[in-house]
């Protein structure tokens, strides 16, 4: 069985990457639209070319202003984060063109060509990853970090970055697609029949009474989460609604839980196989056939609806390989996403 903690993912937000095409954007003199990797992102005309090495910096990348070599983008946008001065890259549209990233010349950081082996780019340039602030009520007492032995920390690797594997990956495994939801990631574990609880990165303490519990607990208890979760099994999914994030996207009234994970023993069940009182509180299942390349995967949830809100748009599409395999070209994840650029501009 495969190590939760050799291969669980963690986000690469800096990388050395080729630019692997260059478009003319109509009416557009000073600008072009580059292709690294599955990204379409913006550059300034003649600044890269195709074949050039950059840099390239995903979308949640904190940049810090300090660094003369970010100070351009400061009129765009700063944002103090864990007390650095900084820019956060987002999702934006010019002239109709989706950009996702910046791509800065090789050449402008010349103290990563001594890197070694497996040293992080961004940790040298001291670039982080943005995180929104986590109300009170959700986030409630640390008691420890998260609980890897009985689940991974949640996580799907977005589609524009597995160009090079996708093909391989829609042959290899049966797929299927369920709505991402937007809100925050949560685990119920049955311990023994013990309830645990965690978020993205910590395990949160038992509350001493009902009136002090958070808003996880406080969902695990109206779902009555431990007498629909089996001994030794854990359930992962998304915690969303009104006060669980800035912008209560789904415009949902109070707070609600969707599962999108089950695992027995640390080993993740394939979701024809999970109990039906997990299966009454999953994710949508949606009736899509996963397409042949990441273009037209990110075209797919171009605007889509939510199912859970059609008022709404969905976040986008989380793609699980059926029979819950652990799969090496997703760090060991079981499914991958397609985030709704529409979504991404509106709720960045």
């Amino acid at each position: 069985m495969m190590s939760m903690e050799t291969l669980e993912a963690v986000r690469a937000l800096v990388t050395l990457e080729t630019v692997t095409s260059i478009t003319e954007i109509e009416n557009a003199d000073l600008i072009s639209s580059a292709k690294v990797r599955g990204w379409n992102l913006v550059v300034k005309k003649d600044e890269v070319n195709v074949g050039d090495r950059v840099i390239y910096f995903e979308i949640d990348s904190h940049l810090p202003l300090a660094d003369p070599r970010f100070a351009f983008l400061e009129p765009r946008g700063a944002r103090t984060f864990n007390g650095v001065h900084g820019h956060v890259l987002k999702t934006a549209r010019m002239r109709g063109i989706y950009s996702q990233g910046l791509a800065m010349p090789a050449t402008l950081f010349p103290e990563l060509e001594t890197l070694a082996e497996g040293d992080d780019l961004a940790t040298v340039l001291g670039v982080t990853k943005y995180e929104k602030q986590i109300p009170d009520e959700i986030a409630g007492t640390v008691s420890g970090e998260f609980p890897t032995r009985f689940a991974p920390r949640t996580g799907a690797e977005r589609v524009q970055n597995l160009t090079g594997v996708f093909a391989q990956l829609r042959t290899d495994y049966d797929w299927i697609a369920t709505e991402k939801v937007d809100g925050e990631s949560t685990t119920f574990i049955n311990d023994g029949g013990t309830l645990r609880v965690a978020g993205r990165e910590w395990e949160f303490s038992t509350p001493a009474s009902p009136a002090e519990a958070t808003a996880p607990w406080k969902v695990a208890a109206e779902y009555n989460i431990l007498d629909r979760l089996p001994a030794g099994y854990t359930v992962q999914g998304e915690l969303y609604g009104a006060g669980v994030l800035a912008k209560n996207t789904l415009k949902e009234a109070g707070k609600k839980f969707l599962a999108f994970n089950v695992l027995r023993d640390g080993v993740f069940v394939p979701r024809s196989e999970w109990p039906a009182a997990i299966e009454e509180i999953g994710t949508p299942v949606l009736d899509l056939e996963l397409p042949a390349t990441v273009d037209e995967a990110v075209a797919q949830v171009e605007g889509m609806k939510s199912v859970l809100n059609p008022d709404v748009m969905a976040e986008g599409i989380v793609w699980h390989n059926t029979a819950g395999a652990r799969i090496p070209e997703l760090q060991g994840r079981t499914g991958m996403k397609a985030i709704n650029n529409k979504w991404l501009v509106k709720h960045s």
